[in-house]
């Protein structure tokens, strides 16, 4: 999938997202890009080469995410569940900040949604699987969760605007297949088959630095929201494409 976005946007870039950093590297080993990470040595470099086009796909924690500003960026795939609707937001917002067409694409499993740690933490992932399962019977725009959380203004929309790239929910709704989309969702699914014994190595050898990495992802998380403003919540635009998919589970779609 990821090849195929780089050869449909010519010199743009691919963020792919993922929320640890076991699975980062894995996904950055596949992909033979670099993975950046809170712990990485030489993020600066990293960020360099991908900001000068030297390398066009990166594969990253939530640290690159707020402050990172890089114009031609066309696609965000997050490859695990967000911690919650404003972290999705601020990642996915990284895409399209040159006002160009964009796409956020969601490839989740259902059930590795992180537990939470307290009553907030729930809330928060609640909206984020309210967010997601717009692709069930009742199907809710996209944007309609992202607008009702963020600009409180759910109650004045319905579904995606005039002059705005649809959602995958807003085209289903409107008769359209995505079959490119749907492929693309296959092919995923194969990589991360070949990826799981690596996975399930590297967790269980790395179990005390994992937790010691969601502690330091939800610290940065925590910064995030509180410098987060309308600005950046706007650069993602109208023309960005929202596409997710539930993978092993009734609900699927692109």
């Amino acid at each position: 999938m990821v090849q195929q976005k780089v050869r449909k946007y010519k010199s743009g870039k691919i963020v792919v997202y993922g929320n640890s950093v076991p699975k980062v590297k894995g996904l950055a080993e596949k992909l033979k890009c670099h993975a950046y990470h809170h712990h990485a040595v030489g993020k600066a470099s990293m960020l360099g080469e991908f900001m000068g086009g030297k390398q066009r796909v990166i594969v990253a924690t939530s640290a690159l995410g707020m402050g990172v500003d890089v114009p031609d960026i066309r696609c965000i795939v997050h490859m695990d569940w967000p911690f919650s609707v404003l972290d999705y937001a601020q990642e996915s917002g990284r895409a399209g900040r040159d006002g160009e067409r964009s796409e956020a694409i969601m490839m989740v499993q259902d059930g590795e949604q992180r537990a939470a740690d307290d009553k907030q933490g729930e809330a928060e992932q609640r909206l984020v699987r309210a967010y997601v399962e717009g692709i069930d019977e009742a199907a809710t725009c996209r944007r309609v969760v992202l607008d009702g959380y963020l600009d409180r203004r759910e109650a004045e929309r319905a579904r995606c605007e005039e002059g705005e790239e649809r959602c995958d929910v807003c085209m289903r709704a409107d008769g359209e297949e995505m079959e490119e989309e749907m492929e693309e969702m296959e092919e995923v699914e194969e990589m991360e088959e070949e990826m799981e014994e690596d996975m399930e190595e590297d967790m269980e050898e790395g179990g005390s630095s994992n937790e010691e990495e969601a502690e330091t992802l939800e610290r940065e998380q925590e910064e995030a929201r509180q410098t987060f403003n309308q600005q950046q919540r706007e650069q993602g635009g109208p023309r960005q494409r929202l596409i997710h998919t539930v993978r092993n589970n009734q609900l699927s779609g692109s």
